[in-house]
């Protein structure tokens, strides 16, 4: 009977603590979805070991400093993808381009938990894409000045590059599965604040409330 007993309490225990693990999930997810107010902070003050999301008020922390951080492809690696790789490809494009984030009409450099949002690179007539865990490099066949902006095409794609203001444009993937993001040249960077989402020792989802372009 004392055994019974025992074995009732131990699976009542046990329901409770999923219920709580449970609601804590949820309560996490409903935090994750609702819109939060950014805090800017000296990484250097923060817990780093637990999940922080904010604005680095500093400009020479680890995070800045990843941002800044964009290490050329090689002509070796090119000339695998790219066997007519040439420098003596004119044109008047930027030749380095990085992701930005839009979040209530602010735009923001991104420093992800897993991986760095997407960049491109312009080498002579190699197109590099770093995606957040993958590199293509393709050959430029074309890049055609437009009015706003550029296209390009590649022998696998075709991108377009518009401006919507003097420092902010819009990429866009043509095909069948066509994405848009925001970029702006590299060297624009510093004229946005950098949001950090900082994972600590486990590694948390990606800030979802973004705004895309149209």
């Amino acid at each position: 009977m004392k055994i019974y007993c025992l074995l009732i309490c131990f699976l009542s225990l046990m329901g409770c603590n999923e219920n709580g693990s449970k609601q804590q999930e949820e309560l996490q997810l409903n935090n994750q979805t609702t819109d939060p107010t950014f805090e800017k902070a000296n990484p250097e003050t923060l817990d780093l070991t637990i999940h922080q999301l904010f604005i680095d008020s500093t400009k020479n922390s680890k995070f800045q400093n990843k941002l800044r951080s964009w290490n050329s492809s090689t002509e070796e690696e090119i000339k695998q993808k790219v066997p007519h790789f040439t420098q003596n490809f004119s044109s008047d494009i930027p030749k380095r381009w990085v992701t930005i984030q839009k979040y209530k009409d602010q735009f923001y450099n991104y420093d992800r938990c897993d991986g760095s949002d997407p960049r491109l690179e312009i080498l002579g007539n190699a197109l590099i894409f770093e995606g957040i865990h993958e590199k293509r490099i393709e050959e430029i066949k074309k890049i055609k000045p437009v009015n706003k902006g550029w296209t390009i095409t590649t022998k696998n794609n075709t991108l377009q590059i518009e401006r919507i203001n003097n420092n902010i444009y819009i990429l866009k993937f043509c095909g069948t599965n066509s994405t848009k993001s925001y970029i702006t040249p590299f060297s624009n960077i510093d004229q946005f604040e950098l949001l950090v989402n900082n994972c600590g020792n486990d590694k948390v989802d990606e800030f979802g409330n973004f705004q895309q372009p149209d």
